[in-house]
């Protein structure tokens, strides 16, 4: 997302930090500003802050200021003074000029997109198995925004081959997507056809071939061992097949011996077909301890783990980090203990 907004004039993140700032020291501008939403007629609301290193909280920063928009547009214009310092200067003119509206719309319908895929990077419990599915949603979400229909289906089993650079593939300006409240703010304002809206409509599609050009270059779309790891998500138990197996194999060598692979693969064609795995919902319970589960698992005649090894090479891929926010988590904890 940071880098789609390169192609943009306008920067949400300094345009949130600029507004908050203006207002966190000082009681008297509260007060006017309270006043304001208040003659606006809109619910009187806090600015909330934005913190620049997490991204998440953007979505919800972005939404507050669209609540107050016009008691915050009735503030600056009518509270402004040719003294004053080069940040209200700014958001000055960024209240005064329609344009910039669209842009803090879109910005507010765009980023949720990219929060999913965010929330789950921070998450703690282990997401390895899910990585390369959420990536490949992100990556088909953002091609829908900006592609043709036709070319996204032609390409459908091999969406990286798609050249999202290729302006013949992509939608006109008018089918680009920019939120349902910046559509709408054009068409009440009649401001179709202006050169404002042009330029706005062309980095918006700026934006999306930039962040679709570098999650091709530097998302592990294609990692073997990522495609792989889903096999252990019941989900995608039947759709599944055993040379993913054989690719985790490679990666853990040591794990199975090579004397037991047959029954490895055995294991596998029963936990492709076994009605008895132990209930699993991906929103509520955690995977590892779905597959500990399964490892207990015994059969009636010998009282045997059916899954042994199979378990046992989950556990060993499950392991695997599927982002460094826990690593930064700790950095940042470090860093605010010894420096603040």
């Amino acid at each position: 997302a940071k880098q789609g907004a390169k192609a943009l004039s306008f920067d949400p993140q300094d345009f949130l930090v600029d507004v908050f700032y203006h207002f966190d020291k000082s009681g008297k501008r509260k007060e006017m500003l309270r006043e304001d939403i208040s003659f606006c007629n809109e619910t009187i609301r806090k600015v909330l802050k934005h913190v620049s290193t997490r991204w998440l909280s953007m979505s919800r920063t972005l939404e507050r200021v669209l609540e107050i928009w016009d008691g915050l547009c009735c503030y600056f214009l009518t509270h402004y003074d040719d003294d004053t310092d080069a940040r209200e200067r700014r958001l000055v003119n960024i209240f005064k000029e329609p344009i910039y509206n669209l842009y803090v719309l879109f910005s507010h319908a765009i980023i949720p997109r990219f929060d999913t895929f965010n929330i789950l990077l921070q998450r703690e419990d282990p997401m390895i198995h899910r990585l390369q599915p959420a990536m490949m949603k992100l990556y088909q979400e953002l091609l829908g925004c900006l592609m043709k229909p036709s070319v996204i289906m032609e390409y459908k089993d091999d969406l990286l081959a798609i050249d999202v650079t290729a302006e013949d593939l992509q939608k006109s300006n008018a089918d680009l997507f920019i939120g349902f409240s910046a559509s709408q703010m054009i068409k009440k304002q009649d401001l179709e056809g202006s050169y404002e809206v042009g330029r706005f409509r062309a980095e918006v599609r700026g934006f999306y071939q930039k962040a679709l050009v570098y999650i091709k270059q530097k998302f592990p779309l294609k990692d073997s061992v990522l495609k792989a790891v889903v096999v252990f998500d019941p989900e995608n138990r039947v759709k599944s097949n055993f040379s993913m197996i054989e690719t985790l194999l490679e990666k853990f060598p040591d794990v199975i011996p090579e004397n037991r692979i047959d029954e490895l693969f055995m294991e596998f064609m029963l936990y492709q077909t076994c009605t008895d795995l132990p209930t699993f919902s991906p929103q509520e319970d955690r995977i590892d301890k779905l597959w500990h589960q399964v490892s207990q698992l015994t059969e009636l005649a010998t009282g045997q783990q059916q899954f042994r090894l199979l378990s046992q090479l989950a556990k060993y891929a499950l392991i695997l980090p599927h982002s460094n926010a826990f690593c930064e988590s700790i950095f940042s904890m470090v860093r605010k203990h010894t420096t603040e």
